[in-house]
């Protein structure tokens, strides 16, 4: 079995290395590391790959939901979404290019093989399910138009058209001959015209010893592209992903014509695409023979019959689900697959109500309870089919048991993580205050402010969170400050407030290098920043600064001054809203002093000393 191929699109080259010796050790292939989303695409469009792994920030003008979203809709490879903090716009926005998963920073190897091991069998249903539409709506109307059609070059005009239409050949050619040798009637189609030999070299009858190959044995023919011009004299240079199969259309001794098709490389070895290929030119050519003959009826039935067979062939051994599924919800077919995911043998399945809610879009999971209170988690999807005549349902059914429970274990290890983190941060918060004893408790009083001012103004819990981490922490610079500046019990002199002032850049300092779910060192760094640029360090304005930074800032004011201070005694709560409401859309954000004023009017807060 070949490796699947992965891309790695991650701007720390770090990380990067690391993501790629982890999965080269999981035994898939990685087409590349690169570090922007137009690299992606340029990387993916030259070489393909099977799956990408994106970083959502990345380096350039191209995000990652950008360049992932343009990557799946364009070129149809799945994309896992990387990512150590986002918010909740962000991640809708990745939730709208139809992600295949999402893998949290930081990860372990587990982690890491889950989502890559999900996301491709995902991927490998889909594309299942799509083939087995496609090659199921393609035999069907080769058979209508065997049944049908009286005219041969309306035939096999429609039947050139129905092989690029259903089953997606590039560009495909019918040339028609007079049974002895000459071509006497020649159709293309597709978007590709151009890439098999001009139809003028089959009109003269000038075929190459490609061509009289498939002409004079059984059976299809397969070439590179590029074989096939050489062949005819011109320059090599075509598509190397492309190839050619070819292959006679005979029936009952007598041969019709010459079938040809351009076709991914990848699919042109594949044994199961020759065998439909070889059927359908032969359903063609019986089609042609039942015009030249006038036979219609029981040798029509007969194909469809061959045809009916192959297909139930392809989808009993499918390792997915398959259902066919009437209007009133009646099981029409099931495959064994089917049969194992739903426990229900076949005489419990066909004939019978499916019993479940069918979407008409997207996944629906479904909990099937088996024998012994077992519980099989299954994931659907619904598309249209044609059967034995009929516009049904198609239902594919993939047991995602094992991932559900890999989902929830991972869920538990994030939550324990969660909560060290918290514990980690409590720990570093307690070590910065007990180099500054007059000030213990002020990081945890703004964070508890912090938080009650995020919720009245109604932000989501996530971003909730991230104020309270930060506010925990905030002051975490003031550890690279002198401890007897920190505790001075008079007025600072002007290089010590200098020294003071530069705790917010020694705490983005401290902080950038930690992969929190929070932007928590942006938050640190402009905490004192103030919306008409006063502030340090940046002089940053207005939207600027982060709203979880104006929202700390704001915080920290109140309790600085409604708290004691080693040169001061407190100034107490009121002075304290007296000086952000006086300069609520100056210094402080306007929104945010509303919020901060509402909670301490209503008695929603208030500081405990302790």
């Amino acid at each position: 079995m070949e490796k699947a191929r992965i891309l790695i699109v991650e701007d720390e080259w770090v990380t990067a290395e690391d993501i790629r010796q982890t999965v080269e050790g999981m035994g898939y292939e990685v087409v590349a590391a690169v570090a922007s989303g137009e690299q992606a695409i340029e990387k993916v469009q030259k070489e393909g790959a099977d799956l990408v792994l994106m970083d959502i920030i990345l380096q350039g003008d191209m995000d990652g939901i950008t360049a992932g979203s343009k990557i799946y809709s364009e070129l149809g490879i799945p994309v896992v979404y990387l990512t150590a903090h986002a918010d909740e716009a962000t991640l809708q926005r990745a939730k709208s290019t139809g992600p295949f998963g999402y893998i949290l920073k930081p990860f372990n190897e587990r982690d890491l093989r889950s989502g890559i091991e999900v996301a491709l069998e995902r991927s490998r249903s889909e594309r299942s399910i799509a083939h087995i539409n496609s090659v199921l709506r393609t035999i069907r109307r080769v058979n209508q138009l065997v049944r049908e059609e009286k005219d041969a070059d309306v035939m096999i005009q429609k039947a050139c058209d129905a092989l690029v239409g259903f089953r997606g050949y590039g560009h495909v050619r019918i040339a028609l001959s007079d049974g002895v040798g000459n071509f006497i009637k020649t159709v293309e189609c597709g978007s590709e015209k151009g890439v098999l030999p001009r139809i003028e070299l089959l009109k003269d009858n000038e075929l190459s010893p490609v061509e009289q190959k498939a002409l004079n044995q059984a059976g299809v023919v397969v070439v590179p592209i590029q074989t096939l011009l050489s062949a005819h004299g011109f320059q090599p240079g075509g598509d190397q992903k492309q190839s050619a199969l070819l292959t006679r259309l005979e029936h009952d001794g007598r041969i019709y014509g010459l079938l040809m098709a351009a076709i991914s490389a990848g699919l042109a070895t594949a044994q199961e695409e020759l065998e439909l290929f070889g059927e359908l030119a032969s359903e063609i050519a019986f089609g042609l023979h039942d015009i030249a003959t006038e036979e219609k009826g029981k040798k029509t039935e007969v194909a469809l019959v061959a045809s009916e067979k192959r297909y139930h062939r392809m989808i009993n051994n499918s390792a997915d689900g398959v259902l066919i599924i009437d209007e009133k919800g009646m099981v029409r077919f099931a495959n064994p697959a089917a049969e194992n995911i739903l426990c229900r043998k076949q005489d419990r399945l066909v004939g019978q109500s499916f019993g479940f809610p069918m979407a008409a879009s997207g996944t629906t999971e479904l909990d099937v309870v088996c024998g012994e209170g077992r519980v099989i988690v299954a994931e659907m999807r619904v598309s249209e089919t044609e059967y034995e005549g009929q516009a049904l349902s198609l239902a594919a059914l993939r047991d995602i048991t094992q991932h559900k429970q890999t989902q929830a274990s991972l869920e538990q290890t994030l939550d324990k993580l969660s909560r060290a983190m918290t514990a980690t941060v409590g720990v570093v918060a307690m070590t910065v205050e007990a180099r500054d004893p007059y000030t213990a408790g002020h990081q945890r009083r703004v964070a508890e402010l912090a938080r009650v001012i995020a919720q009245e103004m109604g932000n989501s819990q996530e971003a909730i969170d991230g104020v309270y981490m930060a506010g925990l922490i905030h002051d975490i610079g003031k550890i690279a400050v002198p401890a007897e500046i920190l505790s001075k019990p008079t007025k600072l002199l002007k290089i010590e407030f200098e020294l003071i002032k530069n705790h917010s850049l020694a705490g983005y300092d401290i902080l950038k290098a930690v992969e929190f779910p929070w932007p928590i060192a942006d938050i640190v760094v402009q905490h004192h920043e103030r919306m008409d640029g006063s502030g340090y360090p940046n002089g940053l304005k207005g939207e600027e600064i982060l709203l979880e930074a104006r929202i700390i800032a704001v915080a920290d004011v109140v309790e600085a001054m409604a708290m004691h201070r080693p040169y001061r005694a407190a100034l107490g709560i009121e002075v304290a809203l007296k000086e952000i409401a006086d300069q609520s859309g100056i210094r402080y954000d306007s929104q945010v002093v509303d919020a901060c004023l509402k909670v301490f009017r209503e008695n929603k807060f208030q500081f405990n000393s302790a």
